[in-house]
Order: C-alpha cells, then sequence, then structure tokens
C-alpha cells in the first residue's frame, strides 16, 4: 500500500507540473491573440496624412494606345480562317 501511495504522489506531482505548463502556454497564446497590438490602433490620428485613390485606375495615355492595338491585333488574328487537318483513318 505504501509503494502505491508513493506512486501516486508522484503521478500527481507529474500532473500538476503538467498542468502549470499547459496553463503557461494558454496565457502566451492569449496575449497572442487578444493582446494589445501596435497594429491594433484605437483611434486615428487625425494629424496623419492620408492618402488619395482618386482617378487611381485611369490608364495613362500610352498604356492606353498599346492595349487598344494589342486588342484590334488579337480581333484581327482571330478573324484569320484556319485550315483544319485531314483526318487520318489510318492512325485510329
Amino acid at each position: 500500500m505504501h509503494a502505491e501511495d508513493g506512486g501516486l504522489v508522484l503521478y500527481m506531482k507529474r500532473l500538476r507540473a503538467a498542468i502549470a505548463r499547459l496553463n503557461t502556454n494558454l496565457a502566451w497564446f492569449m496575449r497572442q491573440m487578444f493582446g494589445r497590438k501596435s497594429e491594433k490602433l484605437s483611434r486615428l490620428d487625425p494629424n496623419q496624412l492620408g492618402l488619395d485613390f482618386e482617378g487611381f485606375n485611369l490608364k495613362l495615355p500610352l498604356q492606353a494606345q498599346a492595349s487598344e492595338s494589342a486588342a484590334a491585333e488579337i480581333a484581327e488574328i482571330s478573324a484569320l480562317p484556319t485550315k483544319k487537318k485531314p483526318l487520318n483513318l489510318e492512325q485510329m
């Protein structure tokens, strides 16, 4: 009975150590997920300059000309007749 009690005491010590380690890990993960981060601002700074994206998607004149000529070239090539190869019945 005494040897069995010693085994239980050792087992309980190991369990308590494991629980303490897991609680430490859990606290670290909770800080990582829910802790204060520098990227999370509670309010925006009114003195900080903002970015103006107005007209951002407008094409430059050279880009517009290049895309129009490429579209015309694609349409021209697509309109060309294609030659169909005759079926070779011996290969089937």
